[in-house]
């Protein structure tokens, strides 16, 4: 004879587990987004550090050679990779542009790639070939070099002559 089992043994009902698989996914939903703006403020950060960090080599540059690069523009900063005084390209890229300089590749010769570095350098053409005119300590509120372009939402990192970096909203001149 055939007996009917009636199997119902410790487990989960079917609303059990869509209760269960429901809560995961608005976990995942509450979580994901934070995890992009950390990954976004690291990011901010490390800008910030390779852009300080261009400062510090264009003062070495300028104690070593008593006047700073003659380039201009993007060129201004790739000068310190070609004289030595930035050995690191990964330093001209800001880790939110997407940038690449095929791993200092792109930097030479000069003048380089528009991608080959993610900051604008100082335009240095109101004085051509006049080597003295980094020579004076300049203002606080000199800019010597910024991201190209906003990377960071709103805000982008700025190089001041004094050697500090700071964020400046898009709309702030």
């Amino acid at each position: 004879m055939l007996r009917k089992v009636n199997w119902r043994g410790p487990g989960f009902t079917l609303i059990e587990l869509l209760v269960v698989i429901a809560v995961i996914t608005i976990l995942v939903s509450i979580i994901v987004p934070a995890t992009v703006g950390v990954k976004e403020q690291a990011n901010f950060t490390r800008c910030k550090s390779n852009l300080r960090q261009l400062g510090m080599a264009f003062r070495q540059y300028r104690m070593n050679e008593k006047f700073g690069p003659y380039h201009d523009g993007v060129d201004f900063l790739t000068s310190l990779y070609a004289l030595g005084h930035m050995p690191d390209p990964l330093i001209f890229l800001c880790p939110s542009s997407g940038d690449t300089n095929n791993n200092g590749g792109d930097l030479l010769p000069l003048p380089s790639t528009k991608s080959a570095c993610s900051y604008l350098g100082r335009d240095n053409s109101f004085a051509p070939r006049y080597p003295g005119f980094m020579t004076v300590e300049a203002f606080s509120d000199t800019t010597m070099a910024a991201d190209k372009k906003v990377n960071h939402v709103t805000e982008r990192n700025v190089l001041f002559y004094d050697g500090h970096v700071a964020e400046v909203q898009e709309d702030d001149s």
